[in-house]
Order: structure tokens, then C-alpha cells, then sequence
């Protein structure tokens, strides 16, 4: 039966290939034997005693084996830890053993099977690797031997299997040696090639300084470097050809590709040399490199061993997997011979890598001793090239010296050139002037246009003077720049020979300044002179040639000033004399035309009465008047007329005499003069004209000396008076005549000199054209040499005071001027090439162009008389006189117009005016009296109207009776309102049309009195002004009459108005009587009304306003809400926070910009934030607590009392300060010091006042929000109590009724309750939809919000306040490097002379001042950004703690889920889940706090099945967990690393973070303060909590990242100034040092 229990046996398992595959012989449900364990052990304890033995054939090996027995250890110790078995396996293993224990082992016994050891126990494999079945008979011998024999087959068929594998092994292993050896070879063949071709790089390095050697010269011969170099290019100009001796040919080959080596060695600059050993360098670095990429740690050599272990192991493990598969040997075994295999490994990898480290010495030794030899070979070179670049520097300099470079370089040719070709520019220009001042014609020539020319030409001097002075400027910057070149030539090749110290090639001289003055410094200076002697001579050719140009143009501008005077003057005169004339025509003209427009208007005034007349005789008075006036009009036309002709008469005169006078002006300037026959008529009248003016002022001179008459004088006096008068007139005459006569004798002898000086000059007969005889009297010539060499200038000319021009004459110093100074020596090039060209103005072009002027000028004298002379003056007297006839014709028939247009028409008119008024007067009263007889039918209206309401209202009050509720009675009022309204509208109606009545009909009637009156003036029907004020006044008779009607009128519509009231108040007021009486009938049986419905009114009320001040917070709340999501959504940017200009709307309750202006607190999008939340969260805890949301156990932490006072205005605080605090600051705001205190006091105040008005600004806040939000709700009690008390108050009220409270109160009370009860929970509902709201999605990016906004914000702070520090000396280091540069300039060459040393001395030391204060500022500039940094760094931390310990405090005070009390509809919705992983921490707890054995729980769960649904006594030690969050405790951030950044590398002092027995230096720091932390925060776990932290510890990093780098660049910036003045300073002292002659050491 115990056999049947045993599993059957297993088919052997195939592989894909038909043969069998290896199996288990034990499966892992059964018991194996004891042979098979003991085996298996002892392969362990085989293996654990070779392991034992083995030796540590590498460093490590020990404790890498170590190590791995402690993990061994730990294995084992995890294994023997009691577990309990899977309930999977505990049922059939139990059966199991409940089977093995029934069956007894014996040896021989029936039935029974042996156990077997070693190689017998292998045996059961054969059959299916299964425990054989019991054999229950004996087995004879021959099955006993034919087993023996299958079981021995078998057993060495595993043993070829063992040995083949041991041989394919061994197989591998040589394989793989003879593949890592070809390897190796080649690896070691190509580092071969590699260091070959390193070496061959280092030779052609090096093969420029390493040129062939000259061939030897005799003694004596020996030459100096500048021949030496000229030898190069006398060989090179030798041909090599068969002419020469083929040895002479081999060796000047040898010596010109040495000379060839030499001068490309001379002409290679030290960086190229010093770069050749930078490629040496490089050259041995990459042979280093090559060397320890073939020998190093990670080389070809290493890599080909581990790829040889690499495959080993393979091997190895294949070696593993066929002996086991084979099973010959037991596993210890198999170990044992895998660890002889690996050992032999490791001990030839151990040799291989000692090889790898000699080989990789002896090729780095080679390396070495190369580069060694490289260098030695690298500084004969170095010497080699000094001296040949010092030979190539001098040649090079005197090659330059001989070139064109400094006697006559390019940009000197080009400068002159500039200047030569703007010289013929210029006096191009001015030759273009003078063209264009001759070719203007004489009639458009102005003083203007001259002055224009005149500023033209000086503007063209001055920008010729400019450009000249810019070009010798230039020249002279050339000048100096070209001795500042050779200087500066001189000195680079001074420091480079210098650099060079080629001593063998000083030739004798002590130093190279000796050595420049004695062999390159002569010829430069030769050079040079000859270049400012030139230009020297440029400019004073050039000054004197451009003084006699502009000279020659501004005499020639005067003279055409002269004639542009003359020409304004002639013009002038000409058009005033027109404009005279026509004035005084057109005068005459306008003063007729005034008279008759005088006589017309005269005429028409005549016309206007007569239309106006109303009587025959006004109308005859009227004619005779107008016949009278048209008398007087005919003699004015005569007088017109003859004042007409005289003005014509006198132009032709007048003309002549202008035109002569205009000639003579013109004659002195041009060389000419005027007949002197002619000229003595002409001054004659003028003088005539003269003495009659004069005469006239003296008689007007001596009357007015005289008084004027009084009223006091009788008439004798005024008979004296007038005596005395005349004989002072006639004396004043008679000495005007006798003055007129003495000047009329000089003028005649004048006149006679000058007729008697033109006696012999001939006429010019261009001057015919002007009306007068011209004489000639200068010639052309003459007249150009009195323009360009004027003599001096003349007194006044002519009597008239006219003269030639404004503009001084040069004196005769200024005329010799103008030649050309001889004997003056052009200046020339170096080549023999002129400088500059003589430039003068062509004589004959010059008389040619006065010639011109000169006849153009008379010719437009002629012109301007035939001008004047165009007048047609017979024909203007001509037309005066017809146009006479014409008027006096016309004149003569407007009497008779008078008399049948005028006087005819207008008596006819007259009487047709009258019939048409007296028909308008009857059509008005037709229209009176029917307006009065429709008021009588209003009158009876209203009466019919009044009958009808009473007899409606009394309908309806019989009807009252039938109504059973209160509506049914309102509709009976609203109907009686109804009739009433109805009555109402029909009076007003009736009211209406009677005031209709009595304004707008007698209105109407009124206004066709006006339209009669408007057509009697409109003139349509000629009515006069007498005949419209006649029927005016009738009119307003009539209008009168209709306003007496109209007030009667209005009198019977008021009586109207006034009984409307009455006519409907007495049958309403007995109606409304009825129905009182009904409606408090009906209100006493059914509760309803004012009376009777208060309590229920009042409960209602209560109630309403109740729910709808939790409605009203509701809403405030959802308007926070979204605020708050409108306030996450907005993205900081990224250079700065958020501007206040673009935050959202602020809700309509509350708005905290106002409040930090209140606290004079800057406004932050933090604050802003969570200054929301904060007065969402006291807002929803005010409302929880009101209306009963919480459970009873979690109400008190919900409390509003219960929230502390956060400081939402600042965001360096978390909390208001205590009360104490507060105290003390309201009396240090409240203290008064003296104006006298000292500063510290002044802004101790200051701060104080400040902090006080911020607390101020924060209570407000928390008050003032609260308020607006929460409403009457912040001082109500709770929700259910209200209820409680409507409902009290209710039943109070009905109290003393008998009954007690009615029926119908009683289920609106109930009714009343239930529908508030379903309010509440609603409220409740959505509050905690809130709370769950906030934690699970809206403030989960709370964090980013906060932290990014201010991380930007305060990122720009900090490069703001960097900056501002930066600024703060930036101006005085601009001073500082600009005193530098001053100084650097200042120290010359010219301070080396003995003489200068005191210059140099105070040079020196005002440098030495510089340099102490640019050092000061450094340190300086390392303080202000030092403390700008640490400042910045430690406001951010300060803040973000803040701003964190506030969030986490909020996120605490937000209502749970949790703690709501239960509300209907809750036990429906899923209870979410514990996450695993809180489960497992609680497990967790559980077990660390009752540790008990896996047994003793076992024990214990079979004796009290019940135990775990009890709980544990031990866990009561601690109390039960809360219902919420877990708890758990927030680290704090570092408060000390970003500081910890500015330590070290020069920054000052940190007096934080600095330990207490340092040096003043600061460079070390507290390595603990550094690791200080801000304090931690005990709070609870959820995602909202940890989405915070992590955000906070995000943008930490991110401040963090831009503060280092911020410090990074500021370090740049400070240690690059202060390297700048380091080695300003040693380059100072260098120069300083070689001014004085000091050697460098």
C-alpha cells in the first residue's frame, strides 16, 4: 500500500535533437536520501577547504573573497531563518511524511529498498530518475549480473564524456594562447613602426634649425652680417652652368642652399621657433601616448589578456555545464578541477601584466631620453636662429631706410597730390564764381544775390583754408608719423635685438642703443629732413597763392555790389514812380467812384421811402427831394474829369528826369560820365525844386516861432502879433534866396571844371539807349586795374548821396600783394617732381567779362525807360473825355424812371392790404366758438363716467362674501383698483383735452396771427413797415380776446382736476370697508395675513437669510477659488517675477494690492498667492465650523481661532510675532527723538515706524478679508442652533393661543427643517468637494508656482544687486585706466636723458599712488560684491524657508475628507484603498513593536482562531493613528552652502561662516556651520505635501546654479582686473627700469 503512494515514474525528456536531456534526480516535493545529501556536502566541504588553502595571487583577491564569505554568510543566515512553508506545498508534504513515516527502513528486509551511496545511488537515473519501485521477491544472479554490466556501460559512457571535455577543453586553450600571441606580435610590430616614425618626426621638427654648415673662409676674410647677406643674392645672380668649374659650381650650390637655410632660419619669427618645440612636445606626448596604449593599463597588451580571460571563462563554463552533464565526478570534484585551470590562468595573466609594466617602463625611459636629446638639439638650434634673426632685423631695417619708405613715401606723393589737386579745384571754383557773377543779367542782379556770392566765396575760402589746413595737418601728421615710424622701427628693433642678446653681433658697442645710433640711425635721419624741408615749402607756397586768389574775388564781389545797389535802386525807383502814377490815377478813380456810390445809395434811400409811404403827400415831398439830388450828381462828373487829364499830363516829364538821374549813378562806377550840356538843365531844375523846398521850411520855421493867438487878445495885440509874423517870414525868405543864389554860383563853376575836363572825351555810343549823351572816360583795361587795384577810396559822390559801395578798398600794401613774390624756390620731391602748381586769373578774360557787364548794364537802362515809357497818354485823355459824354447821356433819363417805377406803382398797393385783413378777423372767430362748445361735451362725459364706477363697485362688493383664500380676495381689490384706474384715465383723458383746450387751441389761433403778421413781412406782398406795425397792433388786440378765453378754460379744467379725487374716493372707500372686514374674516381662520402669519413670516425670513449668508460665502469662496487657479496658471518669465500689470482681475471681495500698499510693503506674486489661500483656508474653516461640517472629534482643530495669523505681507516671515513683540514695537514706533540724534537712532525709528505700520497692515488684512468674505456669518452661531432658535421662537409665539401652535405652523416648521437640513449638507458636500478639489489637482503646482516666480525674481535681485555693485566703481576705474594710459604715454623715450629725472621721479610715484588705489578698489570691488552675493543668497534661502513653512502650514489647515461627519449618499460611494506601501509601513510598525516568533504566532492562531480580528496588548503602548494624513517630518534646506561659495580665491572675510580661531585672511570656514540646516518641518504626508518639497528642492538648484555661475563670472571679472594691474605694474616697473638703464634680472 506505501508503494502505490510513490509518484509514477517520468519519461526522460528529448531534446530538439532526439538524444535525452539531463533531469533532476530529486525533485523538489520529494525527500532525497542520505547518501545523496552526504554527497552533495561533501563536495561543499571539499570545495570549502581548497578555498581554504588557496593562496591571494593578486592585490584585492583577499578581500574580494572576504567579502564574498560575508555574503555567503548572509545567504546562509537567511536560509536557516525560519519561514513559513506555502500553504501550496504544506498540504501535500504533510501527506507525504505521514507516508514515509508509515513505512520502515530495514537492510534485507521484504519489500523494502537499500539505500545507496556514490555511484549505486546514480543508478535510478537509468530508470526515469525516480526512487525505484519495491521489489517484493528476491533478484537471482544473472539479473543481478546483466544489471551490474548495463549499470557499468553506463558508468563509463559518463567517463568519456568527462575526458572528451576535458580534451576539447585543453584544445581551446591552446588555440586561444596561439591567437593572444599573434596578437601580441603584431601589436608589438606596429608600436615598432610608430616610435620609428615619432623619431622621424622629431628629425624633420627640428630640421630648420639644423641647416648645413658655410664652407670655411681664409683668415682674414672673414665678413660682416650685412655682406653676408648680400652674398646670398650676388650667388644668386651667378649661373650654374658649364662656364664655371664644376667643383667651383658643387661648392657655391652648397654654400647658396646654406645661405638659403640661414636666411629662412633668420626670417622664421620666435613663435614659429617656439612652436617647433611645442610639435617636439607634442611629437613625445603622442609617442608617451602610443607607449601607454600599447603597455598601459587599458593598452593593446591589456586588452588582448582580457579578452583571453574573456574567453577562458567561457570555456570555463562550458567546461562546467559538460561535466555536469556528464556526471562523473560529484560537483567538488568538478570545482577542483576548474580551480586548477583558472589558477594556472591567473598566474600567466599575473606574469603577463609584470611583463606588460617592464616593457611599458623601458619604452617610456626611451621616450625620455629622446625628448632630452630632442630639447638639446631644440636650444643649439634656438641659439643659431638668435643670431640670424639679428642680422635678418638690421637687414631688413636698412632696406627700408634705403627704399622710397621714409625720402619719399606713397603716402606723402599721395598726400600732396591731394592737396595740388585741390588746389585746382578750388581756383576752379573760384574761377566758376566770377563766371557766374558775370553771366547774371543786370535786370536780375540783387544785393542778395551778390551777398549770397559773397557768402558763397567765403564759405568756399573757408572750406578751401580748412581743407588746406586739414591736408597740411595731414602733411604734417604724415610727418610725425612717419619719425614716429622710424623711431618706432628703431625701437621694435631695439627690443628685438635686445630679445635676440646676440653679443658676437654688437660689433664692439656696449649696448644696441650704441650699436642703432652708430649704423641705422644717420641715414633715417637724412631721410626725414629732407621730407619736412618739403612740406615746409608746400605750405607757405600754398598760403601765399590762396591769399591772392580770394583777394582778386572779394574786389571784383565789391564792385558788383556797387552795381547790384544800383540795380535794386533803379528798379525801386522805377516801380514807385509807376506805382505813383497809376496810384494817383487810381486815387482819383476810387474817390469818383465813393462819390457816386454815396449818390446812388442817396437814391435809393429816396426809392425806400417811397415804398414806405402810406399818404400822397409824403409821397410828393419824396419826388421833388430826389429830383434835386440827381441836379447835383451832373456837376461832380465835370469836376472828375478835369483832375483826370492833369495827372496824364505830367508823366511824360517826369520819366525823362528819373532816368538821367538813374544814368549819372551807374556813369561813376562803369568809367563813363554824362554830357555836361545836359547835365546843367537837369541839376538847374533840381536846384530850383531845392531852393523852393527850402524856402518853404524857413517861412514855415519863422511862423511857427511865433505863439499862437489867445484868447485874452483884444485886436491890437493880434494886429502887432500878425506885423511881427510877417516881417520874420519875409526876412527868413529873403536869407533862403540869398543862400540859394551863393549855392547856384558854386554849382555853375563846378559844373564848369567838369564840362571843361570832358571837353575832349568822345561820346560811347552804347549809351544812346538811355535817352542821354554818354561819355567814355576809362578804358577797359583801366577800368580792370580800378576794380583790382582801386586807389584810395573816394569821399562822397554825387549831390544826391548815392555811392559806388559799402566795402573798404584795400590800400596799396594789399594791392603789391597780389604778384608773385621772385626768387622764391618751388618745392620738389626727391625725384626732382614739382609740388605744386602757380595758378593767376587770365587779364584779357577779365576785360572781356567788364565789357560785357558794361554794355548789359546800359542795356537795361534802355529797357527800363521803354518801360516807363509804354504809357499811352493821348489815348487815356482820350477816354476820360468820351467816357464824360457817356455818364452825362445816361444821367439826364432818371427822372422820369423816378416818376413811373417809383411813385405809380406804390399807390395802387395800398388798398388791397385792407380786404385781406378783414377776412383774416372773421375766419378766427368761426374757429373760438367752436372750441367753446366742445368743452361743454367733456363736462358730460366725466358726469356718465362717474355714474358707471359706483355701480361696478357695488357689484363687487356683493360678491365678497363667496371668497374662501386670500388670492381670490386680492383678485376682487385688483379688479375694484381696476374700475377705479379705469375712472381714472377717463377723467384724465377728459382733463387732457380740456387743457387742449385752454393752451394749444387758442395757441393755434395765436400762431395764424403770426402767419398772418410773417406774410405782411416776408415782402412777398410789398406791405411797408408803416402798414405792418398798423396791423401789428390789431393783432395783438385779437390775441388778447384768445388768452381771456383760454384762462377761463383752464379755471374749468382745474375745478375738474380737483374733484377727480373726490368723485371715486367715497364709493372706493365703502368697497375697500367690505373688504377689510372679509379679508381679517378669512386671515383668523386660516393664518394668513400680517396678524396672523408674523411668526411664520418671521421663521421664513430667518431662515432665508440664513441659507443665503452660507450661499453668499459660497460664492465669495468659488470666486477665491478661481482666483487662485487663475493666479497657477500665470507662467513667471524668465528674467524676473511677475508684474504686477499682469495679474488677472483681483475677486470683488477682497484685493491685496491695497493692503501692501497700506503696509508700504513691495507687492510680490507670493504674497498675493498665498494671501488667497490663506483667506480661502480661514474662509472654509469659518464655514465648516458654522455650518456643523466636521466630526466631533476634529471641530476644534478647524476652528477660526484655531488658524494662526500668518505674515502674508513679508516674505522673510512665517507667522505674526507674539503679542509681546508687537507690544514692543507699537512703542518703539511711538517714541520721539530730538531732530539732534544721532543717525542710528533716526533709523532705528525708522525701521520701527515700518514694522509697525506692516503689523498694522496685516491684522487689517486678516479682519478686512474675513469680514467682506464671510459676511454677518464671522459672528454667527452655529447653523443647527439657528434652526433650533427659529424653531423655538416659533412656538414661543403662539404660546398663549389657545391650542398652542397651529397646525399649519407646525408642518411649515417641519418642512421648514427638513428643506434647511438638505441646504446644509449641500453646503457641506460642496465644501468638502473643495478641500478634496485643492489637495488632489489645484494646488498640486502650488510649489512651481511659488518657487519658480520667486526664483526668477530673486535670480534677477541677485544679478541686479551684482551689477549695482559692479557700478559702483566702474567710473572711478575708467579714471583709473585712463591715469594709466596717461602715464603709460607720458613715459618716453625723451625721460632717459639725465636732465628729466625729477619728470621721471613724480611720474613714478604718481603711478605708485595709482596703483595703490586701483589695488584698494580691487579689494574694494571684492567687499561690495562679496556682501551684494551673500546678501542675495541668504534673502532667497530666508524666503523659500519662509514661503515653504507657510505653504505646508496652509496645506495643514485645509479640511480633509476625512474629517467631514458623514452626509446621506456617502456609504454608496467606494472608500478609496491603502496603497501598499502605506500597508507595508504599518505592518512594518507593527511588528517592530510586538516581536514575536513565526511559531509562537502560529501557536497562537490554532488555539484562538478568533486572535486576529483582537488586538495586540502590546501594541496599546502607543495610542491608536488618527484618521488623516501620516505624519512626517520635512528636512530643512541648507542655510549656509550658497555663502560657503564666496570663501576662498581672494573673497573677504565671511564673519558667518569664519571659525572662531582663524586669521583675519577668512580663507577658512566652519565646515559645520556649512552643513547647518534651516529648521525641519513636522507635518503629515500626501501629494500635495510633496509635490512642495520637491519643488523646493528643485528651484533651490536652480538658484543654486545661477548663483554659482553668477560667482564664477564675478571671480573672472575680479581676478582678471587684478591680474590686469599685476602685470601693469611689473610691465611698469619693467619700463621704468630700462628708462634708467637698470638690468632685468
Amino acid at each position: 500500500m506505501a508503494a502505490t503512494m510513490l509518484p509514477p515514474p517520468r519519461p526522460p525528456a528529448k531534446r530538439p535533437g532526439g538524444k535525452h536531456e539531463q533531469r533532476t534526480i530529486v525533485d523538489a516535493t520529494e525527500t532525497p536520501g542520505g547518501g545523496y545529501v552526504q554527497a552533495f556536502r561533501a563536495s561543499q566541504q571539499l570545495g570549502s577547504a581548497l578555498a581554504a588553502e588557496r593562496q591571494s595571487c593578486a592585490n584585492g583577491q583577499a578581500a574580494y573573497l572576504q567579502k564574498k564569505q560575508q555574503q555567503m554568510a548572509y545567504v546562509e543566515e537567511a536560509r536557516r531563518r525560519v519561514q513559513p512553508p506555502l500553504e501550496a506545498l504544506a498540504g501535500p508534504e504533510q501527506m507525504r511524511s505521514e507516508v514515509r513515516r508509515d513505512a520502515v527502513f530495514h537492510h534485507g528486509a521484504a519489500g523494502v529498498p537499500v539505500p545507496r551511496s556514490g555511484a549505486a545511488a546514480l543508478d535510478g537515473d537509468a530508470r526515469g530518475g525516480c526512487i525505484p519501485l519495491v521489489h517484493l521477491g528476491g533478484e537471482g544472479e544473472a539479473q543481478r549480473g546483466k544489471r551490474l554490466e548495463g549499470q557499468n556501460a553506463f558508468l563509463a559512457s559518463r567517463k568519456v564524456r568527462h575526458d572528451a571535455a576535458i580534451e576539447k577543453f585543453a584544445r581551446a586553450m591552446d588555440a586561444l594562447a596561439d591567437d593572444c600571441e599573434k596578437e601580441a606580435q603584431a601589436a608589438a610590430e606596429q608600436v615598432q613602426k610608430d616610435i620609428d616614425g615619432c623619431v622621424s618626426q622629431s628629425n624633420q621638427i627640428l630640421q630648420p634649425l639644423e641647416p648645413p654648415p658655410l664652407p670655411p673662409k681664409p683668415e682674414g676674410q672673414e665678413s660682416a652680417p650685412e655682406e653676408d647677406l648680400d652674398a646670398l643674392d650676388q650667388i644668386g645672380d651667378t649661373t650654374l652652368d658649364g662656364t664655371i668649374d664644376p667643383v667651383q659650381a658643387k661648392a657655391l650650390a652648397a654654400e647658396r642652399a646654406a645661405r638659403l637655410a640661414l636666411r629662412a632660419l633668420g626670417e622664421r619669427t620666435e613663435g614659429e621657433v617656439r612652436g617647433i618645440l611645442t610639435e617636439l612636445q607634442a611629437a613625445t606626448t603622442a609617442r608617451r601616448q602610443r607607449v601607454t596604449a600599447f603597455a598601459g593599463d587599458n593598452g593593446e597588451l591589456a586588452q588582448i589578456d582580457a579578452r583571453r580571460k574573456h574567453h577562458t571563462e567561457n570555456l570555463l563554463k562550458t567546461l562546467v555545464d559538460e561535466l555536469t552533464a556528464a556526471a562523473h565526478v560529484v560537483h567538488g570534484e568538478i570545482e577542483r578541477l576548474v580551480e586548477q585551470r583558472a589558477s594556472t590562468l591567473n598566474a600567466v595573466l599575473l606574469e603577463n601584466r609584470k611583463a606588460m609594466r617592464q616593457l611599458e617602463a623601458k619604452l617610456t625611459v626611451q621616450t625620455l631620453e629622446a625628448s632630452k636629446e630632442n630639447k638639446s638639439r631644440w636650444h643649439k638650434g634656438l641659439l643659431l636662429w638668435k643670431q640670424q634673426r639679428h642680422r635678418h632685423s638690421i637687414h631688413i631695417v636698412m632696406c627700408r631706410i634705403r627704399s622710397n619708405e621714409f625720402r619719399q613715401p606713397d603716402s606723402l606723393v599721395e598726400a600732396v597730390r591731394e592737396v595740388r589737386e585741390h588746389q585746382a579745384f578750388v581756383f576752379q571754383q573760384r574761377k566758376d564764381l566770377i563766371n557766374e557773377l558775370f553771366s547774371v543779367p543786370q535786370r536780375k542782379l540783387t544785393v542778395a544775390h551778390v551777398r549770397s556770392m559773397e557768402e558763397q566765396n567765403t564759405q568756399l575760402n573757408d572750406r578751401a583754408q580748412e581743407t588746406f589746413d586739414g591736408h597740411l595737418a595731414q602733411l604734417k601728421e604724415l610727418r610725425e608719423a612717419l619719425d614716429v615710424s622710424a623711431e618706432q622701427m628703431l625701437g621694435e628693433l631695439g627690443s628685438e635685438l635686445e630679445l635676440h642678446d646676440a653679443r658676437q653681433e654688437w660689433k664692439g658697442h656696449d649696448s644696441i642703443a650704441n650699436l642703432l645710433d652708430a649704423d641705422v640711425r644717420p641715414p633715417l635721419r637724412e631721410c626725414l629732413d629732407q621730407v619736412a624741408e618739403l612740406l615746409r615749402g608746400v605750405a607757405d607756397m600754398l598760403t601765399r597763392q590762396e591769399e591772392a586768389l580770394h583777394l582778386g574775388v572779394t574786389r571784383i564781389l565789391a564792385f558788383f555790389l556797387g552795381l547790384a545797389r544800383k540795380q535794386e535802386q533803379l528798379k525801386k525807383r522805377v516801380d514807385e514812380f509807376e506805382v505813383q502814377y497809376n496810384g494817383e490815377v487810381e486815387d482819383c478813380v476810387k474817390d469818383f467812384e465813393d462819390t457816386c456810390e454815396r449818390n446812388e445809395h442817396a437814391m435809393e434811400e429816396f426809392h425806400k421811402a417811397i415804398d414806405d409811404a402810406a399818404h400822397h403827400e409824403t409821397l410828393d415831398e419824396i419826388k421833388q427831394n430826389t429830383f434835386d439830388h440827381l441836379d447835383s450828381m451832373g456837376l461832380g462828373y465835370r469836376a472828375h474829369a478835369d483832375q483826370l487829364l492833369d495827372i496824364h499830363g505830367r508823366y511824360p516829364s517826369e520819366t525823362a528826369a528819373l532816368i538821367r538821374k538813374e544814368t549819372r549813378g551807374y556813369c561813376r562806377d562803369l568809367g563813363l560820365a554824362l554830357d555836361p550840356d545836359e547835365e546843367a538843365k537837369a541839376f538847374a531844375a533840381d536846384r530850383q525844386a531845392a531852393n523852393a523846398e527850402l524856402e518853404a521850411r524857413a517861412v514855415a520855421d519863422a511862423e511857427a516861432a511865433h505863439a499862437p493867438p489867445t484868447e485874452e487878445e483884444d485886436e491890437a495885440a493880434a494886429e502887432a502879433r500878425k506885423a511881427a509874423m510877417a516881417a520874420a517870414v519875409e526876412a527868413a525868405r529873403a536869407e533862403a534866396q540869398q543862400a540859394a543864389e551863393n549855392r547856384e554860383i558854386e554849382a555853375k563853376e563846378k559844373e564848369a571844371a567838369a564840362a571843361e575836363a570832358l571837353a575832349d572825351i568822345a561820346e560811347w555810343p552804347s549809351g544812346t539807349g538811355s535817352g542821354c549823351r554818354v561819355l567814355e572816360r576809362c578804358s577797359l583795361k583801366d577800368l580792370c586795374e580800378q576794380v583790382l587795384f582801386p586807389p584810395e577810396q573816394n569821399a562822397a559822390e554825387g549831390a544826391d548821396g548815392d555811392t559806388a559801395g559799402d566795402n573798404p578798398e584795400p590800400d596799396g600794401d594789399a594791392a603789391a600783394a597780389d604778384a608773385e613774390p621772385v626768387g622764391e624756390a618751388e618745392p620738389r620731391f626727391a625725384d626732382g617732381t614739382k609740388a605744386l602748381d602757380t595758378l593767376n586769373f587770365d587779364i584779357d578774360w577779365l576785360q572781356d567779362c567788364f565789357g560785357k557787364s558794361r554794355e548789359g548794364i546800359f542795356k537795361n537802362i534802355q529797357v527800363a525807360r521803354q518801360y516807363l515809357e509804354r504809357v499811352d497818354i493821348p489815348a487815356a485823355c482820350e477816354e476820360v473825355r468820351r467816357e464824360l459824354d457817356q455818364r452825362l447821356r445816361r444821367h439826364t433819363n432818371r427822372k422820369g424812371e423816378v416818376q413811373v417805377d417809383w411813385y405809380v406803382p406804390r399807390y395802387g398797393i395800398v388798398a388791397k392790404h385792407k380786404d385781406k385783413f378783414e377776412r383774416h378777423l372773421v375766419y378766427v372767430a368761426r374757429k373760438c366758438q367752436d372750441q367753446d362748445d366742445t368743452v361743454d361735451a367733456i363736462f358730460v362725459e366725466v358726469e356718465q363716467a362717474e355714474a358707471e364706477l359706483k355701480q361696478r363697485l357695488l357689484d363687487l362688493r356683493e360678491r365678497l362674501g363667496e371668497a374662501e383664500t386670500l388670492p381670490v380676495l386680492t383678485s376682487f381689490e385688483r379688479q375694484a383698483d381696476k374700475f377705479v384706474v379705469a375712472f381714472k384715465d377717463c377723467c384724465k383723458s377728459a382733463l387732457k383735452r380740456l387743457l387742449d383746450l385752454s393752451s394749444r387751441a387758442p395757441q393755434a389761433l395765436q400762431k395764424e396771427n403770426r402767419s398772418f403778421l410773417a406774410i405782411c413781412r416776408s415782402g412777398d406782398e410789398q406791405y411797408s413797415e408803416t402798414e405792418i406795425s398798423f396791423y401789428g397792433g390789431e393783432i395783438e388786440e385779437l390775441n388778447g380776446t384768445l388768452d381771456e378765453r383760454a384762462q377761463k378754460r383752464a379755471q374749468k379744467a382745474t375745478e375738474l382736476e380737483g374733484q377727480i379725487d373726490e368723485k371715486q374716493r367715497e364709493p372706493l372707500a365703502e368697497f375697500m370697508e367690505a373688504y377689510s372686514e372679509a379679508v381679517e374674516t378669512l386671515c383668523a381662520t386660516k393664518g394668513y395675513g400680517r396678524k396672523y402669519g408674523a411668526p411664520r413670516r418671521k421663521a421664513q425670513e430667518r431662515v432665508r437669510t440664513l441659507i443665503a449668508r452660507a450661499s453668499t460665502v459660497r460664492s465669495n469662496i468659488q470666486e477665491l477659488l478661481d482666483y487662485v487657479q487663475r493666479l497657477l496658471e500665470i507662467s513667471p518669465p524668465e528674467d524676473g517675477g511677475v508684474d504686477i500689470s499682469l495679474m488677472p482681475p483681483s475677486p470683488s471681495t477682497i484685493s491685496l494690492k491695497t493692503f501692501f500698499q497700506r503696509g508700504g510693503d513691495p507687492w510680490a506674486f507670493t504674497g498675493e498667492l498665498l494671501g488667497i489661500i490663506y483667506v480661502l483656508v480661514c474662509s472654509m474653516a469659518a464655514l465648516g465650523s458654522h455650518l456643523g461640517a466636521f466630526k466631533d472629534a476634529q471641530a476644534p482643530r478647524y476652528m477660526l481661532s484655531a488658524v494662526p495669523n500668518f505674515r502674508i505681507l513679508r516674505e522673510d516671515e512665517t507667522l505674526m510675532p507674539a503679542a509681546e513683540v508687537q507690544q514692543e514695537v507699537r512703542q518703539n514706533a511711538a517714541k520721539d527723538i530730538h531732530p539732534g540724534a544721532p543717525p542710528e537712532e533716526q533709523t532705528a525709528l525708522e525701521i520701527a515706524r515700518k514694522d509697525y505700520q506692516s503689523l498694522q497692515a496685516e491684522t487689517a488684512l486678516r479682519e478686512d478679508a474675513l469680514l467682506r468674505v464671510l459676511g454677518p456669518l464671522l459672528k454667527s452661531e452655529n447653523f443647527n442652533n439657528e434652526i433650533q432658535s427659529i424653531v423655538k421662537v416659533s412656538n414661543e409665539a403662539y404660546a398663549g393661543q389657545p391650542g398652542g401652535t397651529p397646525e399649519f405652523m407646525q408642518k411649515f416648521l417641519s418642512d421648514m427643517q427638513v428643506s434647511s437640513e438638505y441646504a446644509r449638507q449641500e453646503a457641506c458636500r460642496e465644501l468638502r468637494a473643495w478641500g478634496d478639489e485643492l489637495r488632489e489637482r489645484t494646488l498640486l503646482t502650488l510649489g512651481e508656482s511659488l518657487f519658480s516666480e520667486l526664483t526668477s525674481r530673486s535670480i534677477a535681485e541677485m544679478l541686479g544687486a551684482s551689477q549695482d555693485a559692479r557700478q559702483k566703481t566702474v567710473r572711478r576705474w575708467v579714471e583709473c585706466d585712463k591715469l594709466r594710459a596717461t602715464h603709460e604715454q607720458s613715459l618716453n623715450p625723451s625721460l632717459s636723458n639725465p636732465n628729466a629725472e625729477a619728470q621721471l621721479t613724480a611720474l613714478v610715484e604718481a603711478e605708485a599712488a595709482r596703483y595703490e588705489s586701483a589695488t584698494v578698489m580691487c579689494q574694494e570691488d571684492r567687499e561690495n560684491m562679496a556682501s551684494a552675493l551673500r546678501n542675495s543668497s541668504e534673502a532667497f534661502v530666508r524666503r523659500l524657508t519662509s514661503l515653504v513653512e507657510e505653504s505646508i502650514r496652509l496645506m495643514d489647515l485645509l479640511p480633509l475628507h476625512i474629517h467631514f461627519g458623514a452626509l446621506p449618499g456617502d456609504e454608496k460611494v467606494e472608500r478609496p484603498r491603502m496603497s501598499i506601501k502605506r500597508r507595508l509601513r504599518r505592518l512594518n510598525a507593527e511588528a517592530e513593536a510586538v516581536p514575536a516568533s513565526p511559531v509562537d504566532a502560529k501557536a497562537k492562531a490554532k488555539a484562538d482562531p478568533k486572535a486576529k480580528s483582537k488586538p495586540d496588548p502590546a501594541a496599546a503602548v502607543e495610542p491608536a493613528e488618527e484618521p488623516g494624513l501620516p505624519e512626517r517630518q520635512w528636512p530643512g534646506l541648507p542655510r549656509y552652502e550658497l555663502r560657503s561659495l564666496l570663501s576662498g580665491d581672494g573673497w573677504p572675510k565671511d564673519d558667518v561662516l569664519a571659525l572662531e580661531e582663524q586669521a583675519e585672511d577668512g580663507a577658512t570656514i566652519d565646515p559645520q556651520k556649512v552643513q547647518e540646516r534651516t529648521s525641519s518641518l513636522n507635518s503629515f504626508r500626501s501629494p500635495v505635501h510633496r509635490s512642495i518639497i520637491d519643488r523646493r528642492a528643485h528651484y533651490y538648484e536652480v538658484y543654486k546654479s545661477a548663483f554659482v555661475a553668477e560667482v564664477e563670472r564675478r571671480t573672472a571679472e575680479l581676478t582678471a582686473r587684478e591680474l590686469k594691474e599685476e602685470s601693469g605694474g611689473k610691465n611698469w616697473q619693467s619700463m621704468v627700469r630700462q628708462l634708467r638703464g637698470e638690468v632685468e634680472h
